[in-house]
């Protein structure tokens, strides 16, 4: 048997922004604070960052870009979840904001 030949691989580009955006909304969504949700924006740069380095997508000196890209995405909309006034008024209801 001859063997086929292999189909080219298509290099994966992740949405940097879009990673950031969903772990901020999913560690709101699981009522964890802003520590948590900083310690999953690193945790998600690295391991992002190192596979895509580590398939030649990215230079070594360009791995900032990545973490910095989803960080400030996922800062941003933390921000935006957290400052909203349907959740502000919640938390004004009790200082334990408790409902």
């Amino acid at each position: 048997m001859s063997k086929s030949p292999e189909a080219p691989v298509t290099p994966i580009v992740p949405d940097l922004q879009f990673i950031g955006w969903q772990i901020a909304e999913q560690t709101f969504s699981d009522g964890e604070g802003a520590a948590k949700l900083l310690d999953y924006l690193q945790g998600a740069a690295y391991a992002i960052g190192f596979s895509i380095w580590k398939e030649g997508g990215v230079p070594r000196g360009q791995m900032h870009y990545v973490a910095e890209t989803i960080a400030q995405a996922g800062k941003a909309r933390w921000v935006e979840l957290t400052m909203d006034p349907a959740f502000i008024a919640f938390l004004s209801a009790d200082p334990e904001g408790r409902a």
